[in-house]
């Protein structure tokens, strides 16, 4: 079993990259990624703190737009050391901090008085997300719970979302490419922009993410015979936040192991095929251990 879609303290998780090495390990995952949203930070801790017990694959989540609608691809096996990568990545967390301006300044404006200063208490320095503005807002109590938030005013049709337009879906799987990734369609279920998926896999998508916590059976279904028509991968995983949405369960839902070494297979095959001028690579892309001692907790060393 493994879980290919984890969120730390990084960006808008609430556990240390350590904490989740170590729980997963714990629960008898075979394998990882830290999916971060727009950064890298919790993917290279996470390779660091990777135990015997499984293998820890560098991730990220980057944000995209497609038309008003946010597409999310995760990229697998990516180089964290990837020097366009970060410089990509610095743009986006700056156009997320002023984005997270803009949602404030609509919040206020609806007489709700949150400041930015909040905000950026709640980020912690990691990359702003709206989890942070609702963390914020019920921390503030503004709002009864985390859930509120978005119901009333952050979720996409609610008065003070603000779409993140840093980068198209297709630019965002050539970023991927470019930090010798594969690039997968995050949870396209619940971001319900099917019409697009063709376009994307002429532009290079590898795959879709199929398991997740929102895709019933019958969604799963539906997304397994779309990637079978479209020759694409499969990935999955439990988009775990720990405590901060309160229902995430790591390891859930059931994502086989086969999906897994897919996916590193064509990490191996794009390696392959990278050419020699994008080498600026540090460390590499994945950690692999084999079955043995369980790990140990982690201790206070967390940034």
């Amino acid at each position: 079993m493994v879980d290919l879609h984890i969120h730390t303290i990084c960006s808008d998780g609430r556990e240390t990259p350590e904490i989740v090495v170590y729980r997963a390990s714990q629960i008898g995952l075979l394998a990882i990624a830290v999916t971060d949203h727009d950064t890298v930070d919790g993917s290279i801790r996470a390779v660091a703190a990777a135990t015997d017990t499984m293998a820890v694959l560098s991730g990220i989540e980057l944000s995209a737009a497609e038309g008003e609608s946010a597409v999310h691809l995760l990229g697998y096996g990516i180089d964290p050391f990837d020097s366009a990568l970060g410089a990509l990545l610095e743009t986006m967390r700056r156009d997320r901090h002023v984005r997270a301006g803009e949602i404030v300044s609509r919040l206020q404006a609806m007489d709700v008085p949150l400041t930015l200063e909040s905000v950026e208490h709640v980020a912690a320095g990691s990359p702003i997300t709206r989890a942070h503005v609702a963390e914020a807002l019920r921390r503030e109590q503004m709002v009864a719970t985390y859930t509120e938030a978005f119901e009333r005013y952050l979720s996409d049709a609610q008065p003070a979302f603000v779409l993140q337009e840093s980068l198209s879906a297709s630019e965002a799987i050539a970023a991927i490419h470019r930090a010798g990734g594969v690039a997968f369609m995050a949870h396209p279920g619940v971001t319900r922009r099917d019409e697009i998926i063709p376009s994307l896999v002429k532009a290079g998508l590898d795959g879709i993410e199929v398991y997740h916590p929102n895709h019933e059976p019958a969604v799963e279904r539906f997304y397994l015979n779309l990637a079978e028509k479209h020759g694409i991968l499969v990935s999955g995983g439990s988009d775990y936040h720990a405590s901060f949405r309160g229902t995430d369960r790591m390891g859930t839902p059931y994502v086989p192991r086969e999906v897994f070494d897919r996916i590193v297979e064509a990490i191996d095959l794009r390696a392959g095929t990278r050419s020699s001028g994008d080498d600026d690579s540090g460390d590499g892309s994945l950690v692999g251990r084999p079955p043995g001692a369980r790990a140990e907790a982690p201790g206070s060393h967390s940034g």
